[in-house]
């Protein structure tokens, strides 16, 4: 049973972290794009990622305008055509800081 129960947690732990906080390693860097209409006020989010250590802070304002910020400014999202949200793009030299404090707006 110990097999089941690690398989399946590991399945949520994935789903949590890909498909609700966003979070979308890729080649170069990362994405960040947290789900649209999260049913929560807020969420933080600590996780190491490429050697960088990520807090996240999540704010649900009810807006829609998807905006992030790292450190004290603001920083420009993509949209996403196909997933209709703004997306933040993390570059591997970004990363290479050590910390980053990312605050994402909804």
């Amino acid at each position: 049973m110990l097999d089941w129960q690690t398989g399946s947690s590991n399945v949520v732990l994935k789903t949590l972290v890909r498909f609700v906080a966003g979070i979308q390693p890729e080649h170069d860097g990362l994405w960040l794009q947290p789900a649209e209409g999260l049913p929560f006020e807020g969420f933080n989010f600590n996780i190491n990622l490429k050697g960088c250590n990520l807090y996240i802070t999540y704010e649900n304002s009810r807006k829609a305008e998807g905006r992030y910020f790292i450190g004290e400014g603001e920083k420009t999202a993509v949209y996403s055509k196909s997933m209709k949200i703004n997306r933040l793009w993390i570059s591997n030299k970004e990363l290479q800081s050590g910390d980053l404090r990312i605050k994402i707006l909804d």
